[in-house]
């Protein structure tokens, strides 16, 4: 290894080539992280996270060894404007650890995109990556199959109708194939004969499965990929690639009915051998194509002969597709019916504006805006969508991600986060079309492909949530990387003016290449050790949770408590410390075990104020403590999350009553009365919230569950208010439920006793009994609960 200084930029560079190793983390990303579940998931995300940090450190490596190479562009200005808006975002986050998790992620969608950049410096690495792209689509697409073929046991990659592999969601694999199928595409044009042969076979594979996933949105940007790629890719290529798309999407098509109806039928090996056959027969197409561009290419071929076989054969694929496009439009289920199974023709047949789901995207995007809106500038962090929406949503609908990756990232990280996002593809878009128009024909090939498979994922997730897997962002900033690498290398013009406001970045070479080295190992260091800790974190919660379910709380204590040094984002890992210390705390009579509850409690409730499970959780550490004010708020809070849950309310009301025979014990009438008059109105407070939700409802109605334990904790409360008719006809209601426990027929038989009816109420006692042995023991105890009003 040795060390120089450059004479035209005055850099010291060692001779030191990490690009190799580089290459290999970001290829194991590309071909690894959708196997991961798509990195949905936290843990395979820490994983891919403490992967990214490596990753850092590498490139900042090879930056004081080789040099930072070059400015900042437009598009990298914008994506350090995203991150930097994720990061001021955790500052104002509605939930904090899904925020943290937000900066992390995209500062690992930075590190593969400044490596992808780096080494798309060279064209060998350019084709490196695209292949790398490919062939994690292909490996995942494998999976996929294989699982649907019963021969891997992979949850949630088929579900007897559509097909998802290890992202777990049928639109975004739709969408990762279609991706695929562009940069195959688009890397077949570059290749060997062999090459050729082989991505024919590969893509024919990703177009089965393309059709066997019932994706509407996939069927739609997979030819806008391809058409875009045609209009990018150097005119002299256009030729080869129309042809290789056109041989390996006829085989492609030819295997779909087979193909998916073995699957469906649950013949899952003759699924693979029709899967092996359309691959076989995309190879032999391509190969015999190669035979006869072969002896086109002969000296002794005329040129007339070679253009009229081009021209003549272009001519023809384009006039059967426009006819077949065309008589389509009219009869498509009749006609894509003797191609494609009966399922997929009628699904191809709803494809439009009226579509339901469409329509739903659209309502999920106007309610992020309004969103959005009261948090304008710096967002709520990520996971503010699920956290908030129930309380902005127009309409009755479950969805944990806005389907609209645009949208999400203004609620997530405000107006700087979308102007990042937004700046970063358009900066893209101007610097590879100028790029594409200068670069030599090979390097404009390669730049045009990455270009067109970004925007093919891109354009997906405008209406959909595919950039909310991981697995995905990293793919699509590894594309738009390989853009702007080889577009700032062969097109300076495109690099940020002196005069133009730059980001603070040194001007002399030296300065700047000291700089990105200590911002590589800054960064690096920090995704490391925060991924790191948070797993470990994980690791810890895992354990304490098994150690509750042996009964062995002291060791439960131990692993919540270091997963709480360990994470401290997390409020769940707090919450679960606190029903333990709450627990020790009544045991003991530990006045210290008390105060530990109480502060966790309330630390918890601090990180995730919307999260309904969570403040659930709490509403059982105040019941343990007997603090009843904290625990109505809990449970009222569990209802603010998401009034549309019925079995929320239920919860409330059984707080309320709860909180109500707590207060009697300690002679509390009063406020007894207040919970009381509270927990007997909920069944109108729950109609009446109903009922301004529909009245507001642009999309769809629906009646809010009522669970029994709604009833029950609305009967109790009247009973113990001394309204015994009213008590009778909503414990009738529970217990026609099936109330759990019975306890409905042990609180009516006291309801009917104290309005005299002593014969029905030694009947349902009876029936009590028999069902509880404890049930005698309990009415004498209700019996003992004098009527309360307030005020008394």
């Amino acid at each position: 290894m040795g060390r120089f200084r450059c004479e035209n930029t005055g850099e010291i560079r060692l001779n030191l080539n990490l690009s190799p190793f580089i290459l290999t983390v970001v290829a194991a990303l590309l071909v690894l992280a959708p196997l991961g579940r798509g990195l949905f998931f936290p843990p395979e995300l820490l994983l891919a996270n403490a992967a990214a940090g490596a990753l850092f450190l590498l490139l900042a490596l090879d930056a004081a060894a080789r040099g930072a190479r070059g400015g900042l562009t437009w598009a990298d200005a914008a994506l350090v404007v995203l991150v930097l808006a994720y990061a001021a975002s955790t500052l104002v986050a509605v939930h904090v650890r899904p925020a943290v998790g937000a900066l992390l992620t995209h500062l690992m969608y930075g590190a593969v995109y400044w490596a992808a950049a780096r080494l798309s410096a060279r064209e060998g690495y350019a084709r490196a990556v695209l292949a790398a792209c490919h062939a994690g689509v292909v490996v995942t697409a494998l999976v996929g199959a294989l699982a649907a073929a019963g021969l891997l046991p992979v949850p949630g990659a088929w579900d007897g109708r559509s097909l998802m592999s290890t992202l777990q969601y049928k639109n975004a694999f739709a969408a990762y194939l279609a991706t695929g199928c562009v940069a195959g595409m688009g890397l077949a044009v570059r290749a060997g004969s062999l090459g050729r042969v082989v991505l024919a076979s590969a893509n024919a594979l990703l177009v089965v499965l393309l059709f066997a996933t019932q994706s509407r949105g996939g069927w739609v940007i997979f030819p806008v990929g391809l058409a875009l790629l045609f209009w990018w890719v150097p005119a002299v290529y256009r030729y080869r690639a129309l042809f290789h798309a056109v041989l390996f999407v006829t085989a492609g098509l030819v295997a779909v009915r087979p193909v998916y109806g073995a699957l469906t039928g649950g013949a899952g090996a003759r699924a693979l051998v029709w899967l092996a056959v359309a691959a076989a027969a995309a190879g032999l197409a391509q190969l015999l194509y190669e035979g006869l561009a072969a002896w086109l290419n002969r000296p002794e071929v005329p040129d007339a002969t070679r253009r009229l076989m081009a021209r003549g054969g272009a001519a023809y694929v384009l006039a059967v597709a426009l006819a077949y496009a065309t008589y389509a439009v009219g009869t498509a289920p009749t006609v894509a019916a003797t191609v494609l199974p009966a399922p997929v023709a009628a699904r191809m047949a709803t494809i439009g504006a009226e579509d339901v789901s469409f329509k739903a995207r659209l309502l999920f995007t106007a309610d992020a805006v309004r969103v959005a809106l009261d948090r304008p500038w710096l967002g709520g962090g990520g996971g503010a969508w699920s956290a908030l929406y129930h309380q902005y949503q127009s309409s009755v609908y479950w969805t944990t991600e806005v389907h609209n990756h645009l949208a999400q990232v203004w609620v997530e990280a405000g107006v700087a986060g979308l102007l990042g996002f937004l700046g970063l593809v358009a900066g893209l878009v101007v610097a590879g079309r100028r790029a594409v128009a200068r670069l030599p024909r090979d390097a404009a090939a390669l730049t045009a492909t990455a270009g067109a498979a970004a925007a093919t994922l891109f354009l997906h997730s405008v209406l959909d949530f595919d950039l909310s897997l991981a697995a995905l962002g990293v793919v699509l900033f590894a594309l738009m990387g390989v853009v702007r690498g080889a577009s700032a290398s062969h097109a300076p013009a495109v690099t940020m003016p002196a005069a133009a406001g730059r980001l603070p970045w040194p001007r002399r070479p030296r300065a700047r290449q000291i700089a990105a080295a200590l911002l590589g190992v800054v960064l690096g260091a920090g995704l490391l050790v925060t991924a790191g800790r948070l797993y470990r974190a994980g690791v810890e919660g895992a354990l304490g949770a098994r150690a509750v379910a042996a009964g062995d709380l002291a060791r439960a204590a131990a692993h919540y408590a270091a997963a709480v040094r360990l994470d401290p984002f997390t409020p769940e890992y707090r919450a679960d410390l606190a029903q333990l210390w709450a627990v020790r705390a009544v045991a003991r009579d530990d006045a210290v075990a008390r105060y530990r509850a109480l502060a966790l409690a309330g630390e918890a409730a601090a990180r995730a104020p919307h999260d309904a499970v969570l403040r659930g959780t709490l509403r059982n550490v105040y019941l343990i403590l007997r603090e009843y004010d904290p625990a109505v708020s809990e449970a009222e809070a569990v209802v603010a999350a998401n009034p549309l849950v019925g079995a929320h309310w239920e919860v409330l009301g059984q707080t309320l009553v709860a909180a109500a025979r707590g207060l009697l014990e300690n002679g509390d009438r009063a406020g007894a009365g207040g919970y009381l008059e509270r927990a007997a109105a909920l069944p109108e407070e729950l109609a009446a919230a109903e009922a301004r939700l529909n009245r507001q409802a642009a999309y769809g109605r629906r009646a809010v569950d009522r669970p029994p334990g709604l009833w029950l904790a609305a009967g109790q409360a009247h009973y113990l208010l001394g309204r015994y008719a009213e008590a009778v006809s909503l414990l009738e209601r529970a217990r026609a439920q099936k109330a759990p426990a019975g306890e409905a027929l042990v609180w009516l038989a006291a309801a009917h006793a104290r309005r005299g009816e002593a014969d029905r109420a030694r009947a349902l006692l009876d029936e009590a009994a028999r069902a509880d042995a404890k049930a005698r023991e309990r009415y004498r105890e209700i019996l003992a609960l004098g009527p309360v009003r307030p005020g008394q």
